[in-house]
């Protein structure tokens, strides 16, 4: 008996799918084949109840390796992290943007979108194909805590760099003409972020399905699919650029 999937993660890949005025999106896919345990034995690992939902049930998890012990610390630290992240925001940025002349406030929405950019390349790198499948196991090899542990702070750390990002630019002192177009530069990220959390939550909900399958003493293999879409609302991209044109028209 083994309590490690068939074959972690494969096929995962990152796309680009275009370009968004400067702005790219992508989309990472995966399958997992996740093999249910067998019949309760007395050596066999625990089947933990349900997806980690405190640093607790984490370092329980870490401690007792149960049954696919891997997904659940990288589903659970997704979740956990998330959680954190969003209770800690304030909505406010600590040290705002400031930019007193029209015509430079509207030359800095590229820099923004730069940012923007980057930090959607960094949510590709978060699916590294042979660093999740070193992280998560492959077959006939346990994974690696530490590594999954890290790979999930490496999107949850992306997910707060669009938020922190979102935050500056909506609160950023800029001249009259351009606050508008500034508020919905703000809002390009939502969607980046929108993403990320419905990849957590769909990976975890798949996950205690399965669980719970497997407490209920099913043995046929299952297949986890992980696909984590990231993209830019084209109206919104497009009401950004017509506001960018408006504001250099203002005085």
């Amino acid at each position: 008996m083994t309590n490690e999937p068939d074959l972690p993660l494969r096929g995962v890949t990152n796309v680009v799918q275009g370009d968004m005025s400067g702005v790219q999106a992508g989309t990472i896919h995966g399958d997992v084949h996740y093999h249910p345990p067998e019949r309760p034995t007395d050596d066999a690992p625990e089947i933990f109840g349900h997806v980690p939902e405190t640093n607790e049930e984490i370092n329980y998890v870490i401690g007792h390796r149960p049954w696919s012990w891997e997904y659940l610390l990288y589903a659970g630290s997704l979740q956990v992290g998330l959680h954190h992240i969003k209770q800690k925001s304030t909505n406010r940025s600590n040290s705002p943007l400031t930019i007193t002349s029209k015509d430079a406030a509207i030359k800095h929405v590229s820099t923004l979108l730069a940012e923007l950019q980057a930090a959607v390349e960094d949510v590709m790198n978060c699916f590294d194909p042979e660093l999740m499948s070193k992280a998560l196991g492959e077959p006939g090899r346990p994974g690696e805590w530490r590594l999954t542990c890290a790979i999930a702070r490496r999107l949850i750390a992306v997910y707060e760099k669009l938020q922190n990002w979102s935050i500056s630019v909506r609160e950023a002192e800029v001249p009259r003409q351009t606050r508008r177009l500034f508020n919905i530069l703000s809002h390009i990220a939502d969607r980046p972020m929108l993403e990320i959390d419905e990849f957590v939550q769909h990976f975890v909900t798949q996950l205690n399905d399965m669980i719970g399958k497997a407490s209920q003493g099913m043995t046929d293999a299952q297949v986890l699919t992980l696909t984590c879409e990231i993209a830019v609302d084209e109206k919104l991209m497009a009401e950004l650029i017509k506001e960018a044109e408006r504001a250099n028209r203002r005085w």
